[in-house]
């Protein structure tokens, strides 16, 4: 009766301003799927379609054969026969989704009765989509309930601590297997019965009950959120020490207790032996010690048999009498300090040693009579600005009387033990600090998608594309970790290596870093004739990613970064433009830049191959941070405000460029930018 000839249902695409077809009648199969539909501003987006999605309101032609305005659409409305169309938007919670267009072959088709009923029937189709959605998400959501219940009592069934729920009348509220375990009680024993009364020794319950008042006022008191050694009973009266951890949270308004029970015999009969183990090992010492002594003692009658000893021991050795003076030295000693037995012997300890810090601690040995005194000194290293580490340790020489007679003191270079628990250290500082990051987000938004009701959709997807973000991040750095243990184990990278062009190869990562930033802008070029690669793409690409992030990081006020790739006839040609000496580049441009290397010795190598570089506008670096940049957990700004990251980034990229064969250098200036460049051998 309406003339009713074509209509069609479409849908906002996600993150677009283009409207995607769903549902037609009337059209061949096939045909909206070839019309551009759009609700932007374009000439497209000002038809009916768009102006009812922006504005929320239905939107008519009346006549498009001949309404000049409505030109991009009069061939198609000819072809087809129609002459008035409506378009009406479907809203589904006060948010414009889609529309609904009707098509008729009358102009002016549409009155205000038959814009009513078309409006009646958007609203019904609206509403259907908004009961389909709430349907699917209550499933969703319910879905999601079911498997964190699921979670939540496998988790509890394999925990070795026991796990108890106290509700604010301090009656048990929940007991899991371990606590069953621990104590002995079952959870139809002790479900709905007041903890103290059954696990707390009589002595303790006044205690309790004072503590419990005070919580269940607050949420607060002496024993929440801190970890305590308590005394415990068991289910058939025995008393035994346990670790207690208890937390609050509220629920109905009311605070329960959360607390967490662990049977700490085992540990407590070890901390026993132990210190007998200790005591032992004391009385083992002081045997050991006179014996050192009487040695000592013993030498003054066999000096030539213990010179021979001393001087195979590996470690220096000074012994001085009581009036300070240098009575033996061995070789070791002779080494580290730069002295010769021969020419200090029967003088001043503090005259013959120039070292302060080692002749203070030896006098203050033999003044304040102090036994084992252990410190660490500097001496000049190689490095002017890398000192040599020396630990000392002196210990009393008392005759078989007990009288002291001197002091003997031992000193060893541990240069290299530090370094080593500096990089420790470090490596732990790093590490937890990046990994808290993102495992704080994602504690703190999953607790609010566990414990809050009131969240809307839009406030949990935005939560939940923070956990995922913050995942990533959290993988990827737990990533550069492995990668960088499995390396320094010997392992090393195991290489998937498959032929690629190296133009598409590095097209991929692009598209990574489009969008990140406005101020930044990614310049690719590449070479003219394609150029085929064998090489572990997913290794390669991680390694672009890393260099195309470190440039946007360190370029904050944006720029350009180009992204360089070029076909090199000679392998050895590119490098020979930086000689090598003792494994680093000479400073190819001593006034601009400042240039490092890694990796293998190339020079004499006569392949093709391919140079990629990638070159910034940001910061720069001085010399010595570019002699650094390949040292793991380097960073180069290492402040609380700097970007985020391990420092293992270009380490990582090193051992990439290496395992293929290649060799990566770095080119750099302070507030002018950094470029660098790595080559691998072609196919």
């Amino acid at each position: 009766d309406y003339n009713y000839k074509f209509a069609w249902i479409g849908f906002i695409q996600a993150g677009s301003r283009d409207v995607l077809p769903m549902a037609h009648a009337g059209f061949e199969d096939g045909y909206l799927s070839s019309v551009k539909i759009t609700w932007d501003d374009s000439e497209y987006g000002r038809g009916p379609t768009g102006v009812a999605i922006k504005t929320a309101q239905p939107s008519v032609m009346h006549d498009i054969v001949n309404d000049p305005q409505y030109r991009p659409w009069r061939e198609d409305a000819l072809k087809r026969g129609y002459r008035s169309l409506i378009a009406l938007p479907l809203t589904v919670e006060n948010k414009v989704i889609g529309a609904l267009n009707i098509y008729s072959e009358r102009p002016d088709a549409f009155d205000d009765a038959e814009l009513s009923l078309c409006v009646e029937l958007a609203g019904d189709i609206s509403l259907g989509i908004e009961k389909i959605r709430q349907r699917e998400n209550l499933r969703r959501s319910n879905a999601a309930l079911r498997e964190s219940e699921e979670k939540f009592r496998a988790m509890n069934a394999a925990a070795n601590d026991g796990v108890i729920m106290i509700d604010n009348e301090g009656k048990v509220a929940y007991w899991n297997k371990a606590a069953e375990k621990i104590f002995g009680h079952t959870d139809e024993e002790i479900l709905g019965k007041e903890l103290h009364r059954i696990l707390v020794p009589k002595r303790f319950y006044k205690a309790f009950e004072i503590g419990f008042s005070k919580f269940k006022m607050t949420g607060q008191g002496a024993f929440v959120r801190k970890t305590r050694e308590l005394a415990a009973v068991k289910k058939d009266g025995m008393e035994f020490p346990t670790e207690l951890s208890m937390s609050a949270i509220k629920i109905g308004g009311k605070w329960n207790a959360i607390a967490l029970a662990r049977d700490i015999t085992e540990r407590k009969q070890a901390e026993e032996k132990i210190k007998e183990y200790s005591k032992n090992l004391e009385r083992m010492v002081e045997v050991k010690t006179g014996e050192l002594n009487q040695a000592l003692y013993d030498s003054e009658e066999a000096r030539d048999r213990t010179d021979a000893i001393l001087k195979s021991v590996g470690n220096g050795l000074i012994v001085t009498d009581m009036y300070n003076n240098i009575i033996l030295m061995n070789g070791a000693a002779e080494e580290l300090l730069g002295v010769r037995f021969s020419e200090v012997i029967g003088g001043p300890f503090d005259f013959a040693i120039e070292e302060r810090s080692l002749t203070e601690k030896v006098k203050d040995t033999l003044d304040k009579k102090k036994i084992d005194y252990q410190f660490d000194f500097k001496l000049p290293g190689d490095d002017p600005k890398h000192p040599r580490i020396i630990h000392a340790r002196t210990s009393e020489i008392k005759h078989k009387s007990d009288k002291r007679t001197g002091i003997v003191t031992i000193i060893h270079d541990v240069t290299q033990e530090r370094e080593v628990d500096r990089m420790k250290t470090e490596f732990i500082s790093t590490a937890a600090h990046e990994l808290r990051t993102p495992l704080t987000s994602i504690q703190g938004f999953s607790e609010l998608l566990i414990t809050r009701d009131d969240i809307s959709e839009e406030e949990k997807n935005k939560f939940l594309s923070y956990i995922n973000k913050q995942a990533i991040n959290l993988a990827g750095i737990v990533s550069d970790l492995l990668n960088i243990s499995r390396i320094e184990s010997g392992r090393g990278f195991a290489l998937n290596k498959v032929k690629c062009m190296a133009g598409e190869a590095i097209k991929q990562v692009i598209p990574c870093f489009q969008g990140i930033s406005s101020k930044h802008k990614i310049e690719l070029v590449l070479p003219d004739k394609p150029v085929e690669l064998l090489i572990d793409k997913e290794k390669m690409e991680q390694g672009l990613k890393n260099l195309l992030s470190n440039a946007i990081k360190y370029s904050p006020d944006g720029g350009t970064i180009c992204l360089t790739a070029k076909r090199i006839s000679d392998f050895g040609f590119r490098i020979a433009e930086y000689p090598i000496a003792d494994g680093r580049l000479q400073n190819a441009c001593p006034v601009e830049c400042e240039a490092y290397s890694s990796g293998a010795d190339l020079k004499d190598k006569k392949q093709a191959a391919i140079e990629i570089s990638i070159a910034d506008q940001g910061i720069g670096m001085t010399p010595d941070q570019v002699k650094q940049i390949f040292d793991k957990f380097y960073r180069v700004d290492a402040s609380d405000s700097a970007p985020e990251g391990t420092g293992l980034g270009m380490t990582i990229v090193k051992y990439i460029v290496e395992a293929h064969g290649g060799k990566i250098w770095i080119e750099s200036k302070l507030g002018k930018g950094t470029t660098v460049t790595f080559v691998i051998p072609t196919t």
